[in-house]
């Protein structure tokens, strides 16, 4: 697999970089599909959803796709994705999303797709692929619907834990990820959103500022 995870376009110029390296091609060739799902049907302000999706296209070329997976299954998906390099899957609610992959069947599809595409995961699109942290849940959306989720795909085994410092999520400090590092056996990866986890098959490593690995509530790798 071949994966880059991150807060939100804030790293652009760091990721697109890395992007290149594991598509094998310049930016401005690459075929990208744009998976809108996490906010478009639950959100009405979506004003920073279309700001960091204007950024993330200005750094590509002409191949670009938008995909609501509600609004087409199974095979129009993976013809849809045929000719993608890449699928960057952008932000909102994770457990919502996680709904929209199960009931289009994406959820089925996407183990087979990361064979061959490069990932780019923005917060929920990140999260999605690994272990849910209910206690952020709990603190984060008291009032909110889980739609019914207790985990998310776990194709990873570590959670992503987004957002470290950022002034719109107070609840998603240093202090709170160590609590869950400390409740959670799996590594819990700290991302600010100006860093990003980049997954090259057996290869990981961090880009960026304010990143962290995070074991038993501990810090082991940081950056």
């Amino acid at each position: 697999m071949k994966l880059c995870l991150c807060s939100q376009a804030d790293i652009l110029d760091g990721l697109v970089p890395e992007l290149e390296k594991l598509v094998g091609k310049n930016a401005k060739d690459m075929s990208v599909a744009f998976i809108v799902d996490a906010k478009s049907n639950i959100v009405f302000n979506k004003k920073r959803h279309i700001d960091e999706l204007y950024r993330a296209v200005s750094k590509f070329g002409d191949k670009i796709g938008l995909i609501n997976l509600y609004a087409i299954t199974g095979k129009e998906i993976e013809s849809s994705l045929a000719q993608a390099d890449v699928i960057w899957c952008l932000g909102g609610n994770t457990d919502y999303l996680k709904t929209v992959f199960d009931k289009s069947g994406f959820s089925n599809l996407l183990p087979d797709l990361l064979k061959r595409c490069v990932w780019v995961g923005s917060s929920a699109g990140s999260m999605i692929l690994g272990k849910r942290l209910d206690h952020r849940h709990a603190m984060r959306h008291k009032k909110v619907e889980t739609y019914g989720n207790t985990k998310y795909l776990e194709i990873l085994d570590l959670a992503i834990s987004p957002h470290l410092n950022a002034d719109k999520y107070p609840e998603h400090s240093m202090e709170v990820c160590i609590t869950e590092s400390k409740q959670n056996k799996f590594p819990i990866y700290a991302l600010s959103d100006k860093s990003a986890l980049i997954i090259d098959g057996e290869k990981t490593y961090m880009i960026g500022t304010e990143c962290y690995k995070m074991v038993d509530g501990h810090i082991k790798e940081q950056r």
